[in-house]
């Protein structure tokens, strides 16, 4: 996702900042925008595509996705139905390993940080 004016900095950096915004940003996502960066709705859209593609190439076989946690968590989000201000609550360690079976329309999430 692109973060607009909070690209490249860390949580730190953001929080020093712009504290407001930041303090917003916890507090209403995922209604709180950031300034110049990209909709939420665009980021969900483009994960979803993505995740698509790759689960159609790869029918009845397995597939590895390495990505950053933002995408990992919308995508188990999706697959657990999730609404988007409870993915926080989704906890993902660097090197985590998560396993979704796409199953037609369906998921089964067998693994979450594994």
């Amino acid at each position: 996702m692109h973060f607009g004016q909070w690209e490249g900095l860390s949580w730190n950096q953001i929080a020093r900042r712009f504290p407001k915004l930041a303090a917003l940003w916890i507090e209403r996502f995922p209604r709180q925008t950031i300034p110049g960066a990209e909709p939420l709705s665009q980021f969900k859209k483009r994960i979803a595509a993505g995740v698509r593609e790759i689960v159609a190439a790869n029918q009845g076989q397995c597939a590895l996705i390495v990505t950053h946690a933002g995408v990992i968590r919308f995508t188990l989000g999706k697959a657990l139905g999730l609404p988007a201000r409870n993915l926080f609550r989704l906890a993902q360690d660097s090197c985590a390993i998560n396993v979704i079976d796409f199953l037609g329309k369906g998921a089964v999430v067998r693994c979450i940080n594994g």
